[in-house]
């Protein structure tokens, strides 16, 4: 298809089936059937990125299958299309229009007042609106656990880290993995770059590769598309990674050292649900480790130990207590004093 922009629906009427792949601007798009329907928009990343995009469509197939609702995604190539594909999902007529990610925030702001009888979900940011849901997450308190950890078992001094794009959430992660690592390994080196997008896998190699050549044993990746450059850069330098949302161990089996999990998938779900029952109210609803949110895999123990895996549990209990506040900016990483535990 010429047009960049793809609307890929699932729905359960088989009426609607002819709408599986709509492209935007070759004709009229089919008007919605009076039943439920949510729809996501992703970022430039798109689906496939194994993490955050994946994860929110997750998110609206357990509301396909566990509520009833008809769900579609349109999928953004570039920032150009955010703004577009808000519309069309919203001129489609469907109930619940899901934006996934920062870079929606500006867009959002302007395009749903247009919509006034249009409920937008926007994930991982803050939009105020009268028919806005956001939802915004300390994702800083699991990077500070996988950074915690890799500072615990790796013998080398040096770190690094990849992310897409300079922007908050993306500085909270980073910000969490340096402050995990230098509390269990006082006085290491974390490398940090940026690739400057998040669709070029390339690039995102390219640094990772950087990074292990100065001596890092382990990278994450916070890089939506471009994740799959800093697992193959950690597959081809024989070293390891570090996931961002999900486990992505399926990429490069034996190179995952851990994964910083964020279950936007159940936020996503949550969020439709509470306004299927009218029990929503707009606003901000910010989600932290307490809310089961956050964490590592259920399997850190059998690969790390009990001592080890003691040691991250105290410290997530720390978290959830309060008595330990992550970093979310490199300003407060200047400052961190590290928990004594």
């Amino acid at each position: 298809m010429k047009n960049a922009k793809k609307l890929f629906a699932q729905v359960l009427l088989p009426a609607l089936m002819a709408a599986l792949l709509v492209g935007y601007g070759g004709g009229n798009l089919p008007a919605m059937a009076a039943t439920k329907s949510a729809v996501m928009i992703t970022d430039a990343g798109g689906l496939g990125d194994g993490g955050f995009n994946d994860m929110a469509w997750r998110g609206l197939e357990m509301a396909r299958d566990q509520l009833g609702y008809e769900i579609g995604v349109i999928e953004s190539h570039e920032a150009a299309q955010y703004a577009p594909n808000i519309q069309q999902a919203a001129e489609q007529g469907y109930d619940i229009v899901i934006c996934v990610g920062f870079l929606f925030v500006d867009v959002l702001a302007e395009v749903a007042p247009q919509y006034p009888d249009t409920k937008f979900v926007m994930v991982d940011a803050v939009v105020e609106g009268y028919n806005i849901y956001s939802f915004a997450f300390d994702v800083q308190e699991s990077s500070f656990l996988a950074g915690a950890l890799a500072g615990l078992i790796f013998e080398e001094n040096v770190f690094g880290y990849v992310g897409g794009m300079e922007i908050p959430v993306v500085l909270a992660w980073e910000s969490g993995f340096v402050s995990g690592i230098l509390t269990t390994k006082p006085g290491a080196e974390v490398r940090t770059a940026y690739v400057g997008t998040f669709v070029d896998p390339g690039r995102a190699k390219e640094l990772a590769l950087a990074h292990f050549t100065a001596g890092a044993g382990v990278c994450m990746e916070v890089t939506s598309g471009g994740a799959i450059g800093v697992i193959e850069a950690a597959r081809d330098a024989g070293k390891m990674f570090i996931a961002s949302d999900a486990s992505k161990d399926s990429f490069a089996p034996g190179h995952e050292f851990t994964a910083a999990l964020a279950k936007r998938d159940h936020a996503v779900l949550n969020a439709i649900r509470l306004i299927d029952e009218g029990a929503a109210v707009p606003g901000t609803t910010y989600l932290s480790m307490k809310d089961d949110i956050f964490g590592l895999p259920d399997n850190t123990e059998e690969r790390y130990g009990a001592d080890v895996t003691a040691t991250i549990n105290k410290l997530r209990d720390m978290i959830i207590s309060g008595e330990l506040v992550v970093p979310t900016d490199r300003e407060a990483v200047a400052v961190f004093t590290p928990p004594v535990f």
